[in-house]
């Protein structure tokens, strides 16, 4: 599949990309427990050889402790720390391994103010046929040069490296990192020498992160060897290189805003085993006799611009070459394989839509704590120092480097948007009391970050806010129906993953094994960019809304009867590569997707995986619901207990409470819209139409405020604005005028025990929960004002279902309890589908009770929600109804 657009003028987003590529400082307190270089000797001050004090820091750090422990972090202070030789992650050579260890972490001060400088003409540095890193990472299962497939959590962060003049043969990095390790906020000059910036080749790169990196120079910005294990890249600037960007054998490689400036090949040299996504990228300033990109491998690139080369793409057979154009090419999405779909009729990644990974940091230390400021570790438990902490008021909550146990769950809160541990390695008690060692209640800033540390138990969402896991090792992850928070994830190591109740989440660069399956999204959203897994499971399950993934190794370790993918009523499209081939061991099924009912499977597959996409649209795809919502009568259910519905308590005058009730079809449950020419809307009980829907107090502010009926009187707390929150599933927000004019983000909310009859209603600041949302279910042929007696008639005929021959187009019950219903009102020969507001089409069981009615046969496996029901009268006209579904299966 190939899609272009040539576009009259260049596209720019670097004004989009160029936050990511600025300054980034990482001041570290004092009393953190992580290994000063300073100490160490070295003098940063560009003229001194500290290599020999800088190797001292290096064997002390990794001298203390293991893989299973908390590795110590190298701190580099501000300063030009001149060097004339390797740094490598080992300690004595003929010690265990080779001397080869886990967890190099050097972290700088400044980007660009903290510099590892190489030596003008070092000697062993002047050769490209043999290349020599300035700094080398390595593997304790090592095979020769450090090679092997436990090189876990190797960090270079926050600093600049400089390979100097004359050093020809000179690598930035010489990088291998398993599961878990990143290159963060660097910069790696070349300048007029150098032969790589990130050389990857050794047994066996992967998975890691390489974020916010920029590359000037060299005769390759990276180069990359193996098929193992996935590199995940976002917000990478390439520059000036000599003979390619990037340089990749066979590995698998997610790559997400890319800028490129450089007059050679983007990337090139893939076999055909590679498989490498580019999206949402910049390349430009190429020759105009020259190729961006060259690919034999799996390829796909999408919302990329490609300027100033003669041919833009040359890919495989099935996407075929593209040819560069003056100005430019914008690529919307090319694929160089064909995909495999069993449902859908589109062959494109889904393009959900992309978030950044918040992230949070300080050198104000007067917003720090030290967890050892608030208790000890005498008794061998350190919840309560750490709690207090964490309640202290304070922004950032540290833990120095070390081990710490807990005996019940860390409970976040109060005022903390960042928990760092310096990868400290937060373990249970014997006798830990809980389920989850961190619960997530929420904070009072917008996102918290938990970052540089390891537990061993899950973590637990139960808030609306947003959580970020950046860097870290956990056993489990999973959020209550009150955390429906955003979660992001970004170089971690953890599994079980269960998201759930519509919650949206998004991922970098995650590892994870061993678990079945390993992630499980139901009725929520997920966007996966690098993914490894080992393990004879199921990798990915998606119940109901949407995942795709994007660029990522799955390693079964064998043969099994376990789907790789399992997909329910669900959108989702996957581009991975398994490792491996049919005949040595794979999962026997590809894909298991069921759609409305009907169950497919695409077989195991080997190393030339192609794309899977499904949930694509359907050519009668009911019309989106409107942005403004008209006139009429309407039923206003609550999302969070779409069988309910709000309605007034009692009716006797002024005050009476608002409130959520079992649907009767009563008229005090049904809703009177009227627009304004100001765009708000007056809302009022069918069967009080003077009065109207009122914020108490006169317009009360405050989280609680309770929602009652008055008289009409015009006032800004009886105006209400309808948003439309989601398109996908026609959910919509109320909020009263005279907080919007104050720019309060307040809601109409059901309050607590939000299934329950009698669950009151009152504002609340907006939160994205579904007790905040609400389907606005209009009574058809209510397009005019009602009158009372009007009202109740047309109601008391719904609920009476008088079986006349012909009446107007019906749908009862509404709501329905298991998806069975009856339609009258067809013409003989009628024809009758249902949907879901994604435009799936729902398979159902019609009987026919007489040529005007039809039974609609209900599947109580069906989801509780809102579905369309398409009739296409024998005259040709077409009308909809909508229908709602009041089971509550575990799925939804």
């Amino acid at each position: 599949m190939k899609k272009i657009l040539y576009p009259s003028i260049v596209m720019v987003i670097f004004a989009l990309l160029l936050p990511f590529c600025s300054n980034a400082q990482y001041k570290i307190p004092s009393d953190a427990n992580v290994v000063n270089v300073k100490e160490y000797g070295a003098r940063g001050d560009g003229r001194n050889d500290d290599t020999q004090a800088l190797k001292a820091a290096i064997k002390y750090a990794l001298d203390q402790a293991t893989r299973f422990e908390a590795p110590k972090v190298i701190y580099f202070p501000k300063g030009t720390y001149l060097v004339s030789n390797t740094l490598a992650g080992r300690t004595d050579v003929n010690s265990a391994n080779g001397g080869w260890r886990t967890g190099l972490i050097m972290i700088g001060e400044d980007r660009t103010q903290t510099i590892i400088k190489l030596k003008d003409n070092a000697s062993g540095f002047g050769n490209p046929s043999n290349p020599k890193p300035l700094i080398k990472t390595g593997s304790e299962n090592h095979r020769g040069d450090g090679q092997g497939n436990e090189a876990f959590r190797h960090s270079v962060i926050s600093m600049t490296l400089d390979m100097g003049q004359g050093n020809n043969g000179a690598v930035g990095v010489s990088y291998l990192a398993n599961n878990r390790g990143t290159i963060e906020s660097v910069d790696i000059r070349g300048g007029n020498s150098g032969y790589c910036g990130i050389r990857m080749v050794r047994e066996w790169p992967g998975p890691c992160l390489l974020k916010n990196v920029r590359i000037f120079g060299f005769d390759y910005g990276m180069e990359f060897g193996h098929i193992q294990y996935g590199i995940t890249m976002e917000h990478i600037t390439l520059k000036n290189q000599r003979k390619a960007g990037i340089f990749n054998r066979k590995n698998v490689l997610a790559i997400r805003k890319l800028i490129s400036e450089n007059k050679v090949p983007v990337i090139t040299g893939m076999e055909v085993v590679s498989n490498v996504l580019i999206i949402d990228s910049d390349l430009r300033n190429g020759n105009s006799q020259d190729t961006a990109i060259v690919s034999k491998g799996n390829l796909i690139v999408r919302n990329t611009f490609i300027g100033g080369y003669g041919t833009a793409i040359a890919g495989a057979k099935y996407g075929g070459t593209i040819k560069g154009q003056s100005g430019g090419v914008n690529i919307d999405e090319y694929q160089s394989r064909e995909p495999v779909t069993q449902f859908s009729t589109s062959k494109r990644t889904l393009n959900l839509p992309i978030e950044e990974t918040p992230t949070y940091h300080t050198s104000d230390f007067s917003k720090w704590a030290n967890i050892n400021d608030y208790g000890n570790t005498a008794y061998g438990d350190d919840v309560n120092a750490i709690q207090k902490a964490i309640d202290s008021g304070k922004e950032i909550v540290y833990l120095p480097n070390g081990r710490y146990k807990v005996s019940k769950p860390l409970i976040i809160r109060k005022n903390v948007k960042k928990i760092v541990g310096f990868e400290s390695f937060i373990e249970k008690t014997d006798n830990f009391q809980g389920d989850e060692i961190i619960r997530f209640d929420g904070t009072s800033a917008n996102f918290t970050v938990l970052e540089h540390l390891k537990f061993n138990g899950k973590i637990k969402h139960n808030s609306s806010k947003t959580l970020v896991l950046r860097h870290l090792d956990h056993g489990g992850y999973e959020n209550t129906s009150q955390g429906m928070g955003k979660l992001f994830i970004e170089d971690v190591i953890g599994k079980p993953y269960r998201i759930r109740y519509g919650q949206k989440a998004w991922a970098r660069q995650l590892n994870a094994e061993n678990a079945n399956p390993l992630i499980k999204v139901e009725n929520s959203t997920l966007w996966l960019l690098g993914y490894k897994t080992e393990g004879k499971v199921t990798v990915a399950e998606t119940i109901g809304g949407a995942t795709e993934i994007l660029g990522g190794l799955i390693y079964p370790l064998g043969t099994t009867s376990r789907p790789a993918f399992i997909a329910n009523n669900a959108e989702v499209s996957y581009f991975v590569l398994f490792n491996g081939r049919t005949s040595r061991g794979v999962n026997e099924i590809y894909v298991k997707e069921t759609q409305n009912g009907v169950t497919k499977t695409v077989g195991g597959v080997d190393r030339y995986t192609p794309m899977y996409v499904s949930g694509g649209q359907n050519d009668d795809t009911p019309p989106p619901p409107p942005t403004t919502v008209a006139n009429g009568l309407y039923k206003i259910r609550p999302v969070s207990a779409p069988q309910k519905v709000m309605e007034v308590k009692v009716v006797k005058g002024n005050g009476d409470n608002v409130q959520q009730g079992t649907d009767k079809n009563q008229p005090h449950q049904q809703w009177q819209l009227t627009r304004a020419s100001n765009g708000y809307y007056q809302v009022a009980p069918a069967n009080a139409l003077k009065k109207g829907l009122d914020v108490s107090n006169r317009g009360g502010t405050t989280n609680g405020t309770n929602i009652q009926i008055w008289d009409h009187n015009r006032s800004a707390n009886q105006q209400w604005k309808i948003t439309l929150e989601n398109a996908d599933k026609g959910y919509y927000s109320l909020a009263p005028r005279h907080t919007e004019e104050r720019g309060l983000k307040m809601r109409l909310a059901i309050g607590e025990d939000s299934q329950a009859d009698g669950a009151n209603v009152h504002l609340y600041t907006n939160n994205g929960a579904s007790t905040q949302r609400f389907i606005l279910e209009k009574i058809e042929g209510s397009n005019a004002r009602y009158g009372e007696s009007k009202a109740k008639k047309q109601l008391s005929e719904e609920i009476e279902n008088v079986e006349e021959e012909i009446r107007p187009l019906h749908i009862y019950p509404n709501p329905s309890a298991d998806g069975s219903f009856t339609i009258q009102g067809l013409q003989e020969g009628s024809e009758v589908q249902v949907y879901d507001l994604q435009g799936r089409n729902i398979n159902v069981n019609l009987q026919s009770i007489d040529p005007h009615r039809v039974q609609v046969k209900g599947d109580r496996s069906l989801p509780g929600g809102l579905y369309v029901v398409r009739i296409q009268q024998a005259d040709g006209t077409v009308e909809q109804r909508k229908i709602v579904v009041e089971q509550q299966s575990e799925k939804f």
